[in-house]
């Protein structure tokens, strides 16, 4: 390798580590404007972060806009045997939400596909925690308008061998406020409110399932055999493509202006879905839906048997938001301002030749043996004292030259 290939490596590895500390910047600056994700000690610190993220995104876009829409998803299955036991925090974290902003704020509650601790996982357990969950909805100080939804699964999606249902109850939620006789919500206007659910949804198959409270990349890892019948439970309703068709069905009908925002905030975070959905469909070709970011709150008590899975579970969504994001970018499907991928050095490519570069030796490409400068001879012989010396390098010299004459 000559001295200048070797300066344009350098040069090039420099760049790249610039340029990758660069992106990294850009990309956790990105992730912390339209993905945040947090761990809350406290119920009581859930709103103050909602509202606080939902600002730090309206004032750092382009468009400011006062008319924001949020829409909150509190999956049960998450909570697991603790599902009745976690729902009155979480129900009284979405009634305060709507309760401040009735016309834009509505959420889905998704009902638990397991009974409480020590109840096993019949249809008895799961209905009776079904009906305490309903129950605590009814309270009057909520406020809240409450209509029974279905889920139901693509059927050709699910494993002929799965025991699973291919329905899913949830709860619609939005202020019972009304108008002239008129729900005041404008949530009200949503096809998914007024057909009382969709269907045809296809969710993340067991070999896409992870493990959130895993302290280490196992490698080789297979859902199958490394995660417990409670991880998997949870993950019934997962995946980016599932969260998109839920979305796309739960906004139509909506008829958003065009200055819109509209937050989608994961009340039980697990697993990152969600935020990837709404990451991926970013930049997508023929999307006409609002400016759109993606909350991830990690507050809830689950049955995890793990005493920090709380925050191996927000590391855990933290993680998979950055790796999407970084993916997209690279594939160019989302778009950062100021965002590049960091050049790589083509080996191939011919170095351009610099005088400058060469000391002893005349630039000459198209030689094998380069020929000597005299001035760095002279240089040389200078700093010899022995005369013999000096007459053994002029011969040397004289024999080189010999054999390239005679080839």
């Amino acid at each position: 390798m000559t001295c200048v290939e070797s300066n344009n490596l350098l040069a090039v590895a420099k760049h790249r580590q610039e340029q990758s500390l660069k992106n990294e910047a850009l990309l956790n600056q990105e992730c912390q404007l339209r993905f945040p994700t947090r761990e809350l000690d406290q119920p009581h610190h859930v709103l103050p972060f909602v509202n606080s993220a939902i600002q730090h995104w309206v004032l750092n876009t382009e468009h400011q806009a006062n008319d924001v829409y949020v829409f909150w998803y509190a999956n049960l299955m998450v909570c697991g045997s603790k599902c009745v036991a976690a729902a009155p925090s979480i129900i009284q974290r979405i009634s305060d939400s709507i309760s401040n902003n009735p016309q834009k704020v509505a959420a889905l509650l998704v009902g638990p596909n397991c009974g409480t601790h020590g109840e096993g996982n019949s249809d008895e357990a799961i209905t009776k925690a079904e009906d305490e969950i309903a129950a605590a909805l009814q309270e009057e100080d909520l406020r809240l308008k409450c209509a029974r939804v279905c889920l139901s699964m693509n059927e050709d999606n699910l494993c002929a061998r799965a025991e699973r249902p291919g329905f899913h109850m949830a709860w619609y939620l939005m202020s019972d406020n009304e108008n002239a006789g008129a729900l005041l919500s404008e949530w009200a206007k949503s096809l998914f409110y007024k057909r009382r659910g969709t269907g045809n949804l296809i969710a993340a198959p067991l070999a896409d399932y992870v493990l959130p409270t895993s302290r280490l990349n196992k490698a080789n890892f297979d859902p199958r055999k490394d995660t417990s019948p409670s991880v998997r439970r949870k993950q019934w309703l997962s995946g980016h493509a599932f969260f998109t068709q839920l979305r796309d069905r739960i906004t139509a009908g909506m008829n958003f202006m065009n200055a819109s925002k509209l937050v989608w905030v994961d009340a039980l975070g697990y697993e990152g879905s969600l935020a990837e959905s709404v990451t991926r469909q970013a930049f997508a070709v023929g999307n006409r839906n609002p400016q759109q970011i993606a909350i991830s709150l990690v507050f809830a008590k689950t049955d995890c048997p793990e005493p920090d899975a709380a925050s191996l579970i927000a590391n855990f969504v933290s993680s998979a938001n950055t790796r999407v994001l970084d993916e997209l970018l690279r594939e160019k499907t989302y778009f950062i301002d100021n965002w590049e991928e960091a050049p790589v050095q083509n080996l191939q490519t011919v170095p351009a030749l610099q005088e400058s570069d060469y000391k002893a030796t005349f630039p000459a490409a198209a030689q094998n043996v380069l020929p000597l400068r005299a001035d760095w001879l002279s240089l040389v012989k200078a700093k010899l004292s022995d005369p013999n010396a000096v007459e053994a390098i002029d011969q040397v010299i004289k024999d080189i030259c010999c054999d390239l004459l005679n080839d």
